[in-house]
């Protein structure tokens, strides 16, 4: 598989139960729900799955990228970079610098993310952890 042919991955909060969990289908048409991996599956080693209206879950895809740590980074994990405060993972238009203005692509904060290097580190995600990002520098 190539760049240009990369796995589109999903994750979703739901919110009825509290829980990140993995997305195996997405029935956007006359169904309206999601097909989600049951968290209690991982433990015996099947892929239980339950189905889940599309109004109690937030969608989070993969970015493509991985952390320091080889970790998966999903739009609304935080992580710290640089030594800056923790920042949430996102997509959107946001800031590149004062040659090119605005761009939109994955945002670290409100600036496009243009470069992984080893110091990013995911340390949490906005709903399981949103105490994060009231944090002050590290």
């Amino acid at each position: 598989m190539t760049d240009a042919q990369r796995e589109i991955k999903f994750r979703a909060w739901d919110k009825q139960i509290n829980i990140i969990t993995d997305v195996v289908c997405l029935n956007l048409g006359t169904w309206n729900d999601v097909i989600l991996v049951h968290p209690d599956s991982k433990i015996v080693r099947r892929q239980e799955t339950y189905n889940q209206k599309t109004e109690n879950i937030v969608l989070m895809q993969s970015t493509g990228l991985l952390d320091k740590n080889g970790k998966e980074i999903f739009d609304g994990d935080v992580v710290t970079w640089a030594g800056m405060r923790p920042l949430e993972i996102s997509f959107g238009w946001g800031d590149t610098n004062e040659d090119y203005g605005k761009s939109y692509g994955i945002l670290i904060g409100s600036s496009v993310f243009c470069d992984i290097n080893q110091d990013c580190e995911i340390i949490g995600n906005l709903y399981e952890n949103p105490e994060l990002l009231t944090q002050k520098e590290v």
